[in-house]
């Protein structure tokens, strides 16, 4: 029963929008296609007919038109599609765009239908776009293909003798955003789309541009690095390259080759674009690389025990040991450091040796504790191998609060035949300070929204201490979690703003919810009460409540159906028609709106 009173719902609100939405279709073109397609596509599929349009000047000049046709095959059901197909602005002026059955396509022809306006728009400098849809109410596009619109395109550039424009009439970069069908249950189908490419050429053009890279497998470690090359044909020269990592273009990275010296470990695919000197443009096949990380490391380690000196409980005067240790040495006879200190907050009180393997070394020693420098020379009658020992203990008190490296330097381990033993040495740190982190401001980036729709949402923490400090934020709305990200050595005095994306998708409609965020507590933190923070409130509207006033009724139907094809900027843009939240009002924001019509707070 839910099912019917929805279809005469829709049945009532169609005839509604026929009568008060006028559709645009552009210039008088003959809109009687044929209901086969001349280059049939395996489903599920949408593409762009003809695929290839190849002019020449011969035969054409600027103001020639000529017409694409969309198509599109499926083997599932469906009740709405949309496509969006870019070209250069520069070579091309789309003119018209409208159904191929008239007041709707022919892929939809023997269904109700809600009837968009198509939109011819700008997207950048140097592309435009065609932009339509379509809707089916009442009944279900059954398994099968049809045409949904032309577009009609006029040659507005012509190339010289010996030159080619081109441009791809482009559906498949806006795959599934903007491209798509759905099913009857709203969800986008997964289909393959098909762009065509229009070309120009004047007398005697060269042939098309081409490019391809090698090498296309690599494994290799971090630290590595490999050399890729490339090889162009076509086009008009001189080229312009940019080469790319992970679909990101590599800074710098603009010669006919490039060397990757990967710094960490992972999956990384290459590839480079090419341009030719008038404007042509070919993306390269695309290579794999396989990173490794570098061996672990090995060998001996020199080192300070325990590396961090951090009891809270200290305070001037307090006194503390350290440990010289090595760790994997083999036959070492001879150990030579240097420590360095900050003498205002630390100073030296005494050293003790440690027998090893039944050895106390002979020392030597220099101590400058006015500059906080101590060397230390300790010889063993025959070598020393083990796996973890203490050399030397070394005692300080503490003069004030504050940070001292306990720096271990120009270090030098000798074996029994006098050669160095390759090894590593790691410092220490002494830390007694104030460590306070607060979360001073929280808020949301809108006070509604419809469920489902992401909310971002902005905290801003502060290091209120004396030392750098990484924690983790939580976002929280009400008492349930949005999500928790990492600050990462935040300064003293700095604050630091975090963006949070609430995914909505399990709030209550008609609900409001109270926006918090809460620092996680740093080691020996003494006041916490400022680590969390209350503000901001977020109403969630039931879906198709474009007015806001807790209702779905005729007027949010309208006001979506008038909306769509625009965007932020658009003269007809209507910011809560955009239900999927994707900055544009498309096919699917209608139908939602439409579907939802009786919906209110109070049912």
């Amino acid at each position: 029963m839910k099912k019917t009173k929805t279809l005469n719902v829709v049945a009532t609100l169609t005839a509604f929008l026929l009568a008060t939405i006028t559709v645009t279709q552009g210039p008088m073109v003959p809109s009687i296609f044929a209901a086969v397609p001349d280059e049939p596509h395996t489903s599920d599929a949408m593409w762009v007919e003809p695929s290839t349009i190849d002019l020449s000047t011969d035969t054409v000049s600027v103001g020639h038109r000529f017409n694409v046709t969309v198509w599109i095959n499926l083997t599932v059901t469906s009740l709405s599609w949309e496509f969006k197909l870019i070209y250069k602005k520069n070579l091309l002026n789309a003119t018209g765009c409208a159904y191929t059955a008239g007041s709707k396509s022919d892929f939809f022809k023997d269904l109700n239908t809600l009837p968009l306006t198509p939109t011819l728009d700008t997207i950048n400098t140097t592309h435009n776009y065609a932009l339509h849809g379509e809707v089916a109410f009442m009944s279900e596009r059954s398994p099968g293909y049809g045409s949904l619109a032309w577009v009609e395109f006029e040659v507005i550039a012509v190339p010289s003798e010996g030159e080619s424009y081109t441009s791809p009439l482009d559906i498949a970069t806006n795959y599934p955003g903007e491209t798509y069908a759905q099913d009857p249950d709203q969800k986008k189908i997964p289909l393959i789309p098909f762009n065509s490419n229009y070309r120009i050429s004047g007398p005697g053009a060269p042939p098309e541009l081409s490019v391809s890279i090698s090498p296309t497998s690599v494994t290799m470690n971090v630290g590595a690095s490999q050399t890729f090359t490339s090889t162009v044909t076509g086009g008009t020269p001189p080229y312009s390259y940019q080469w790319y990592l992970n679909d990101t273009a590599v800074s710098g990275a603009t010669s006919n080759s490039w060397a990757f010296t990967p710094t960490s470990a992972g999956v990384y695919s290459v590839y480079l674009n090419i341009t030719d000197s008038v404007g042509a443009w070919k993306k390269s096949n695309v290579a794999h690389v396989t990173v490794n990380p570098p061996p672990p490391p090995g060998g001996a380690i020199l080192y300070v025990n325990p590396p961090n000196i951090t009891d809270p409980t200290m305070e001037p005067s307090s006194i503390f040991t350290i440990n010289i240790t090595i760790a994997n040495v083999s036959d070492m006879r001879i150990c030579e450091f240097n420590l360095t200190y900050n003498p205002d907050i630390i100073g030296f009180m005494g050293i003790i040796l440690f027998k090893v393997q039944n050895q106390v070394p002979t020392t030597q020693m220099v101590l400058d504790d006015e500059v906080g420098f101590l060397w230390v020379k300790l010889v063993y009658q025959t070598g020393i191998t083990t796996e973890s020992s203490p050399l030397v203990a070394i005692t300080f008190h503490m003069e004030s609060y504050g940070e001292s490296v306990l720096d271990l330097h120009n270090t030098i381990l000798t074996d029994s035949d006098g050669e160095p033993i390759p090894h590593e040495a790691r410092d220490g740190l002494f830390l007694i300070i104030i460590r306070d982190v607060a979360i001073i401001d929280v808020y949301p980036s809108r006070n509604w929204t419809y469920i489902g729709l992401d909310v971002n949402v902005t905290v801003v923490a502060k290091n209120l201490g004396d030392q750098n400090e990484t924690f983790t934020v939580t976002a929280y709305y009400d008492n349930l979690e949005i999500g928790n990200l990492t600050v990462e050595d935040l300064q003293p005095n700095d604050e630091i703003t975090l963006i949070f994306v609430w995914d909505t998708n399990d709030t209550t409609p008609c609900n409001n919810y109270t926006i918090s965020a809460k620092a996680s507590t740093v080691p020996y933190e003494m006041n916490t009460t400022n680590n969390e923070h209350i503000n901001g409130h977020v109403k969630i509207r039931i879906l198709g409540d474009i007015n806001g006033d807790g209702k779905v009724r005729v007027d949010d139907v309208y006001l979506a159906a008038e909306a769509f094809g625009s965007y932020p900027g658009h003269p007809r843009w209507e910011p809560a028609a955009d239900l999927n939240g994707d900055g544009k009002i498309r096919v699917d924001d209608v139908y939602l709106v439409a579907i939802n019509f009786g919906a209110d707070c109070s049912s």
